[in-house]
């Protein structure tokens, strides 16, 4: 009986496991200042913002993304960001440092991120 019950609760916990995998999925949202239009290329996919510059990515399950933010008629030219901890929900302001360039000022941390070269995808 005890064997049988053990068996059935390793069971149970095994199929927990497999189900909490399936929910571990997250979004991450980016508004640009001044509704600036964009767009993401991230994982071989390209998305656009809304005309008033948000987007929302769902379905993450990477911890770390490299993603490339654009922007329509390459009014500025695109920038390369890594981002880690994406294992949670997450919101980033798209900023504009001038000589430094666009930023993601992450919500949570209150960090900025900066754009990193490309070679270091």
């Amino acid at each position: 009986m005890f064997s049988h019950l053990f068996k059935s609760l390793i069971f149970f916990l095994s199929l927990l496991s497999v189900t909490e995998g399936a929910w571990a999925q997250h979004y991450f949202f980016i508004e640009a200042d001044g509704q600036q239009p964009f767009y993401v290329r991230w994982s071989g996919k390209l998305i656009s913002s809304s005309a008033s510059g948000f987007l929302l990515v769902p379905r993450v399950e990477d911890e770390k993304i490299i993603l490339t933010i654009g922007f329509p008629r390459n009014q500025f030219p695109e920038q390369n960001f890594e981002l880690i901890e994406m294992n949670r929900d997450r919101g980033f302001q798209l900023k504009n440092f001038g000589e430094k360039g666009w930023g993601l000022f992450d919500r949570t941390s209150l960090a900025v991120i900066m754009p990193v070269s490309a070679n270091s995808e």
